[in-house]
């Protein structure tokens, strides 16, 4: 809870609605869940004028020492928007998307690396083409200084701007203690930010991005693709 209130108040709120919890509870351990079917390509057809694709491996977990570099990297790679290496190639060179997007999902037992994009029918194997040839770029050869350097303004400079009012700071506070990080991390977070160099960038994505391994689920009509399997109905759906 965030707001105007006293520690006081707080306590005698939180008593009376959790008092009659038990104070813990026998707790069964939960297996690390890995990506299934990596490297196939999954198709749900469906007559559409567009592809949408969405795309997923392994990633990193929060309290890995090489966070603070992978988030540099998936800034650079796909997550920065129009600033991003995917979309500069697929959107701003060749017209084939409106937007290309990656991100970490940071499960205790599942940390995942995913990506959303859709283009036309007839274009989604050259954009699925693409896609891997970046993941490959990056683990390959170093970014360049001007990308490093504006991933590193962007990340420090967004920080203090996503504390600007009590609801972002307790929830701020909140993802750090349920990821088991220090209290000191907001404190030291932008050292750590500065001093990421290009070869740390390559370094991590030579751990963490497997183009080989990565799952690609299509939904749609899509021409050239030759999927691994096809989806006669989507699980879990009503």
């Amino acid at each position: 809870m965030a707001g105007d209130i006293r520690k006081e108040e707080l306590g005698a709120i939180l008593d009376s609605v959790f008092g009659g919890l038990p104070a813990a509870a026998a707790q069964k351990p939960i297996a690390d869940t890995p990506i299934q079917n990596p490297g196939a390509v999954i198709l749900f057809k469906k007559d559409i004028p567009q592809t949408m694709i969405q795309m997923a491996q392994g990633g990193i977990a929060r309290s890995d020492p090489d966070w603070v570099t992978a988030q540099v990297m998936n800034f650079i790679l796909g997550s920065s928007g129009f600033g991003s290496r995917l979309m500069e190639e697929i959107r701003e060179k060749r017209g084939l998307t409106y937007g290309v997007y990656t991100g970490f999902s940071t499960l205790d037992h599942a940390p995942t690396m995913t990506l959303q994009t859709s283009t036309k029918n007839e274009k989604a194997k050259e954009v699925i083409d693409l896609i891997h040839a970046e993941w490959a770029r990056m683990r390959e050869s170093d970014v360049t200084d001007a990308e490093l350097k504006d991933a590193k303004s962007y990340l420090i400079g967004a920080m203090p701007l996503s504390l600007t009012s009590t609801d972002n700071i307790a929830g701020m506070i909140l993802s750090l203690m349920l990821d088991g990080m220090p209290s000191t991390y907001l404190d030291t977070v932008d050292q750590k930010i500065t001093a990421v160099t290009a070869a740390d960038v390559r370094r991590v994505a030579q751990k963490i991005l497997t183009p080989d391994r990565l799952v690609t689920v299509v939904v749609g009509n899509p021409a050239g693709i030759t999927p691994t399997k096809t989806a006669e109905k989507l699980p879990n759906v009503e």
